[in-house]
């Protein structure tokens, strides 16, 4: 009988701890992390864009991996433990970039492969996009 109290005893004490809430400073350092991310990787595909390097093949590993961080980031926004903390207005834009991320890595990989036409074709559906957002 004292086993069981024993037992009984501690799978209460586990079950406090699973519930329990997380400390504010975890749950604000872990969207400050991705909001930090967000804004890196938003600024080098800026700055691809403006310096015209999305045009060129030398770049395209640069491009294919910022469309896989947007896809990363947008993925790990959808989850329920950064939804909660995030804005509507955020997580639309965390949204539209995890969409337009195969776009952006597709406008790489074919920059690479030298379909300059295909990468014109997505580089202005993402043009359309990202204005569609800021309206």
């Amino acid at each position: 009988m004292k086993k069981f109290s024993w037992v009984i005893c501690l799978l209460f004490v586990f079950l406090l701890v699973g519930c329990s809430q997380k400390k504010d400073g975890e749950i604000d350092s872990r969207v400050y992390k991705l909001e930090t991310d967000f804004k890196e990787n938003y600024q080098l595909w800026v700055d691809i864009k403006a310096d015209g390097s999305i045009q060129y093949k030398e770049y395209a590993l640069d491009i294919k991996s910022t469309g896989s961080e947007f896809k990363r980031i947008g993925n790990l926004a959808k989850t329920s433990t950064y939804k909660k903390m995030l804005s509507e207005g955020d997580q639309e834009i965390y949204e539209t970039y995890r969409l337009l991320g195969k776009d952006i890595y597709d406008v790489g990989y074919n920059l690479y492969y030298g379909k300059k036409e295909e990468a014109k074709k997505l580089y202005e559906k993402i043009l359309n996009e990202e204005e569609k957002l800021k309206e």
